[in-house]
């Protein structure tokens, strides 16, 4: 099991993963989940909010990783009033 933690406000997504019990680790962004790949298995995160998977700023510290993520906002085009 990944012990982990999603905040999110209205400009990033920020994540925090216990890897201290892991050997390898691995972790791929995509715009709506994350997938940790650790050392023989994976988990599949799923975000509240769709992120910029390239927008990433990882550390690890004392067996802590935190990621930062910047939000993904879709925005409607304004229709021009005839």
């Amino acid at each position: 099991m990944v012990d982990y933690e999603i905040t999110y406000d209205a400009k990033h997504v920020y994540l925090t993963i216990d890897v201290s019990k892991f050997k390898r680790y691995h972790l791929i962004p995509y715009s709506n989940y994350i997938v940790l790949y650790y050392d023989n298995s994976y988990t599949r995160i799923n975000l509240p909010v769709k992120i910029i998977p390239s927008s990433a700023k990882i550390t690890v510290k004392n067996g802590v990783l935190d990621a930062i993520f910047t939000r993904s906002h879709s925005f409607l085009p304004i229709s021009k009033l005839l």
